[in-house]
């Protein structure tokens, strides 16, 4: 980053991952809290809302490994401008969906993405730190992304009762933007 010092370039990198690990385990537990809504807004049946849930923690889950070697092979920076984009991208599309059918695709690519960002923000979180500072960079990555976990059912159910449940999905766009930002410039 232009202008930054090394010392602060990894503290804004680190703010970054936590930021993202937060964006991915926040679309975990904000769902829950909106899916009625969704249910009732898209006409699903209770066994397909589950799959809102569900098909975005199987590919994330299935994905993880993979993107992680991926990383390793072509460069973090690299995998995790690419994972930004679809997970962006595919939260837009969950917000616009019209269809039962078109929010569990949506959800199925934003898991990808979500897969393609996890391993490289760790990745990155550890390249930015020497070793002797891994344990504290780690925990304060982990704490971020706990923050956002249990505040999902919060944030969810505000958002649906004072917005609409498409915003649980349209909030995760501008705060890319800005990981990506952060991403490039480092």
């Amino acid at each position: 980053m232009l202008g930054i010092s090394d010392t602060n370039r990894k503290w804004w990198i680190l703010a970054a991952m936590g930021a993202i690990l937060g964006v991915i385990l926040l679309d975990e537990t904000v769902v829950g809290v909106a899916l009625p809504t969704m249910q009732t807004d898209l006409g699903m049946s209770e066994v397909t809302s589950h799959w809102v849930v569900n098909i975005y923690m199987l590919t994330l889950a299935g994905l993880a490994a993979a993107a992680g070697k991926i990383g390793d092979i072509i460069g973090h920076k690299t995998v995790m401008i690419t994972g930004l984009i679809i997970f962006g991208a595919a939260s837009l599309l969950c917000g616009f969906a019209q269809t039962d059918i078109w929010l569990i695709i949506a959800r199925g690519i934003q898991g990808c993405g979500a897969a393609i960002i996890f391993p490289s923000s760790l990745a990155m979180t550890t390249i930015a730190f020497p070793p002797s500072q891994h344990g504290l960079a780690l925990g304060i990555y982990g704490a971020i992304g706990t923050v956002f976990l249990s505040l999902g059912p919060l944030v969810g159910g505000f958002l649906t009762d004072f917005l609409s449940w498409r915003w649980i999905f349209w909030v995760n766009p501008p705060i890319v933007l800005a990981i990506a930002a952060i991403v490039l410039a480092g």
